[in-house]
């Protein structure tokens, strides 16, 4: 468990009235890392939303040549720094992450459990809406900034 004010610091959260700050709170907890540690791989099983407090962690995408060879390759994705959110994929179906998780500083995090915040959501349906509106916001940021680095890359 963490803090109500740990959350108020970011902006993800900014939606939640003062009886969820302290709900999601419960079911938040501090994490850390070593520069170099995995935190989640791709095609795995999304069990939590992250928020960075520090450090800095990259997103990897890896892509499986399976009709010629099992060769695989793995991308740079982007990055995310302290006060972002990433691991979005634990709250849409099919709750799988869609990248690795890597750090490359020592970093530290707040890790939510995301069933357990499903199941807020699921009891209240405009908190539902809520989330999956910061979500939904969340996601085409990522996206937007995601064509902005494919611009720039192209010769």
């Amino acid at each position: 468990m963490i803090s109500p004010e740990v959350l108020r610091k970011y902006e993800f959260f900014g939606f939640l009235s003062e009886k969820y700050f302290g709900e999601v709170a419960m079911i938040s907890e501090p994490v850390s890392w070593t520069a170099g540690e995995t935190i989640f791989e791709i095609d795995t099983e999304a069990t939590y939303l992250y928020m960075l407090e520090s450090g800095e962690v990259e997103l990897h995408y890896r892509v499986q040549d399976t009709l010629v060879s099992d060769k695989s390759k793995e991308f740079f994705v982007g990055s995310f720094n302290p006060g972002e959110v990433f691991g979005l994929s634990a709250l849409m179906s099919p709750f799988e992450y869609t990248a690795t998780c890597q750090t490359s500083a020592d970093s530290r995090a707040i890790r939510v459990d995301a069933k357990k915040l499903l199941m807020l959501v699921e009891a209240d349906a405009a908190l539902g809406y809520a989330l999956m509106t910061t979500v939904a916001k969340a996601a085409f940021d990522r996206l937007s900034m995601a064509r902005l680095e494919l611009v720039a890359a192209r010769p």
